[in-house]
């Protein structure tokens, strides 16, 4: 059933699994990350900016080979249309990590909704084959990778799925949430 751009996901079954974790590198990271995703996206929330990025057999590719130092990261969500690795920075320097599989486990309820991001697509020239670039007048641009050439003045959605959980006296809430994938549609 699809209302108002949601559509509700019955019928559904996800598992989800919760850990600590110390990240103290690079490598430490990109270890964590491949031993649950071998390929998919990333968005890494970090102290100073915000990283879109890919997973290619299992290492982080960001655009021109940016890295960063795991003591500046707030939260990070890797991700493809199965499941998520969801890491977020904790007091004391430690990690809390979640992992979610959507296909197996109990059954549950989701809803999926499309979030449009800041920017249109612009066709400059000036990145690297697999990378796009989302800006608007005002200054504000995100690099993104895309494994096809789309159109300028696209406008590019993230996919979430929010799960749906009960408390005691059956009121309905979202218990947890995810990223999906980066779906691209044409400005009308």
């Amino acid at each position: 059933m699809q209302i108002h751009g949601l559509k509700l996901k019955t019928d559904f079954r996800s598992r989800a699994t919760c850990e600590k974790s110390n990240v103290g590198s690079w490598q430490e990271l990109n270890s964590l990350i491949a031993g649950f995703l071998t390929s998919g996206k990333v968005v890494a929330y970090l102290h100073y900016k915000v990283l879109i990025g890919k997973i290619e057999q299992g290492e982080l590719a960001f655009y021109d080979k940016e890295k960063f130092e795991p003591k500046h990261l707030l939260q990070l969500r890797a991700f493809n249309e199965d499941k998520e690795l969801y890491i977020r920075h904790q007091q004391g320097g430690s990690f809390a990590v979640r992992y979610r599989i959507d296909g197996e486990g109990e059954l549950v309820e989701a809803v999926e909704a499309c979030q449009v991001l800041w920017g249109k697509i612009k066709q400059d020239g000036s990145l690297t084959e697999g990378w796009v670039r989302l800006a608007e007048q005002r200054g504000v641009e995100m690099i993104l990778p895309s494994e096809k050439v789309l159109p300028g003045e696209t406008r590019v959605r993230l996919k979430t799925r929010n799960y749906i959980g009960y408390n005691d006296a059956k009121q309905a809430g979202y218990v947890d949430s995810r990223f999906v994938e980066f779906v691209a549609e044409e400005v009308l």
